[in-house]
């Protein structure tokens, strides 16, 4: 071992003796024990990522930040002091694409890896090292995986000590309470680290930045005294001088390394602390001249979205919605949503389809077991959504059997079309036992196949019963359009608004591919229950799939992308191409 390592393998066990009597504060000193290009790792230019390393945190944690604020080598060098530390400490670490989860392993995790001045004491030679897996020699474990469409692939995951995800402005929130249950295994740790830079106002990473302690970085000058704070709300804009940063209220310029954080939300701290970060108060853009005249020329070139996204860290603009109030009141057809009235005009139908969306769970879910019953009358295309519902949050499985086949056989349906994933087959066994026959179900599965047809039939396989696949985007497109068009009617929203205003949650998720493409996706607006939505989705796309009918919009091209490049951001998307 050289004199190098001898001291840094000094340096780490002192930080252990003092790790065990409980009195190291933070193991950001342990980061000279990687190289970072020709000397070692160190915060001088990213002091204000110091908090990351700190021993005690919070269970959850927000970093809310501009491009190229150190986010990522910081959150990786953490984890790996973490789990080098601590034996059997297991982290998954999550981004959207698997061509960013993969560049983060092999740019990043990888190569701090092999600086490490004590990798062969970290990482021994039998330890398990590839792209999506890092083992350690203490039996810690990083677990790296990718969620563009579905969460399923952290499903296995239990004993999970440690949670990040990063780039999280691009998942999904409703993927959140899936991941988090990687560590309700865990006794001691069970931490949720949340990074990315962000996009809309209701999306993803700015709905958790909002529920955290909204600590900013303030700025004191020397000569007015006056505490600047770094935010889009505040001072940002202010403090970007020609030159440099200054002082927001006398323009005379300021150090950021004069700074601290000031906690919006103090009373937040030890539940769910968030740090904002922007590129102006960043030592690497406005302490170098040519770094802060290429932010000069952002401010210049950039739309206001992405100046306020990749430069100020800040979300700008609200997530386009496919379908207003407006839209859904227009669509309104005979039904004031009375179950006993509803149920009557039935008979007027040629085929009635139940659809149900199950509800979700978890600590961050807003969801509802939700119903829509829907028809098309002989000789017409129109589907008309007769009745809607929501089942109460506490109702047990079979009691919630009970009461939808009590609403099934009460509206004759000739079949319940329902989400099949998650636990949606012990559902149906349960509507089973309850006296709904096995021929009446239509089983649907979302998935992203853009380059297939909106619903594919899946033979029975290995034991699981025959289900079908519906591209979720598409199909959801499809059914805002023909709500428009009038071709889906709905009950009045005088009768049933709390129930059709899970429509309105849906919208537009533009998420940029590896080679610049965009792939539209739709998900829902966090903390918005939009279960109706798919109820009604899932009824409609039966009926129009058993009438051999499914509308072909021009819409729903935009939602479409080449096989090969699905392939670089969601690997097991590509099963459906084959």
């Amino acid at each position: 071992m050289d004199e190098n390592s001898k001291s840094c393998a000094a340096l780490v066990n002192e930080c252990l003796d003092l790790m065990r009597a409980g009195k190291l504060k933070s193991l950001h000193p342990l980061l000279s024990i990687f190289r970072m290009g020709s000397g070692p790792m160190n915060l001088r230019t990213h002091f204000q990522i110091q908090p990351m390393y700190n021993v005690r945190t919070a269970k959850r944690t927000v970093w809310k930040c501009g491009r190229q604020c150190g986010k990522s080598f910081g959150i990786a060098s953490r984890g790996i002091l973490r789990a080098g530390l601590t034996p059997d400490y297991h982290l998954l670490f999550v981004q959207p694409r698997f061509d960013q989860i993969k560049r983060f392993s092999q740019t990043i995790v990888k190569p701090l890896l092999r600086s490490c001045a004590l990798r062969d004491a970290l990482v021994g030679p039998e330890c398990e090292q590839n792209v999506l897996t890092k083992e350690f020699a203490n039996g810690s474990r990083f677990h790296l995986e990718f969620v563009f469409s579905s969460p399923d692939r952290a499903r296995g995951l239990s004993g999970m000590a440690e949670l990040n995800v990063d780039e999280c402005q691009d998942v999904d929130f409703t993927f959140l309470p899936v991941l988090q249950e990687t560590m309700s295994a865990t006794i001691h740790y069970g931490l949720s680290v949340f990074t990315g830079t962000p996009k809309t106002t209701d999306g993803t990473l700015e709905v958790l930045w909002q529920d955290s302690s909204m600590a900013e970085w303030v700025i004191p000058c020397s000569r007015c005294k006056k505490l600047n704070v770094p935010a889009i709300d505040h001072d940002l804009l202010k403090m970007l001088g020609k030159k440099g940063l200054i002082c927001a209220k006398c323009g005379r310029p300021v150090d950021a390394r004069d700074g601290w954080y000031e906690h919006t939300f103090p009373d937040r701290i030890a539940s769910f602390t968030g740090y904002h970060i922007s590129q102006p108060v960043h030592p690497l853009h406005y302490a170098i001249p040519a770094k802060w005249q290429d932010l000069m020329l952002k401010l210049k070139t950039y739309d206001k979205a992405r100046f306020y996204n990749e430069v100020l860290g800040e979300s700008c603009d609200e997530s386009v919605k496919l379908l207003t109030k407006a839209d859904i009141i227009q669509a309104a057809n005979f039904s004031d949503n009375d179950v006993a009235k509803s149920a009557a005009s039935a008979r007027e139908y040629e085929m009635i389809v139940m659809g149900v969306d199950w509800s979700g769970g978890g600590e961050l879910s807003h969801s509802f077991t939700a119903v829509s019953i829907c028809g098309i009358k002989p000789g017409g295309d129109t589907i008309d959504c007769i009745y809607c519902t929501r089942l109460p949050h506490g109702v047990q499985p079979i009691e919630e059997a009970r009461l939808l086949a009590q609403l099934a056989n009460l509206f004759n349906a000739a079949y319940i079309a329902h989400d099949y994933t998650g636990a949606g087959y012990l559902r149906e066994a349960m509507l089973v036992q309850a006296g709904i026959p096995t021929g009446h179900f239509t089983p649907f599965t979302y998935v992203v196949h853009p380059a297939k047809s909106v619903i594919t039939w899946n033979a029975a396989t290995g034991g699981a019963r025959a289900s079908y696949s519906i591209d979720k985007a598409r199909s959801l497109m499809v059914l805002c359009a023909m709500i428009k068009a009038r071709k889906v009617t709905l009950p009045q929203w005088e009768y049933a608004g709390e129930v059709l205003s899970d429509l309105l949650a849906l919208v537009e998720s533009p998420r940029e591919m590896e080679r610049g493409n965009i792939l539209f996706l739709i998900t829902s607006k966090p903390k918005t229950p939009d279960d109706f939505a798919h109820a009604l989705n899932f009824a409609c796309s039966a009926l129009w799939h058993a009438r051999q009918a499914y509308p072909n919009l021009a819409e729903a091209a935009r939602f479409t992308i080449p096989a090969d490049q699905l392939a670089m951001v969601d690997p097991g998307s590509i099963l459906f191409q084959k």
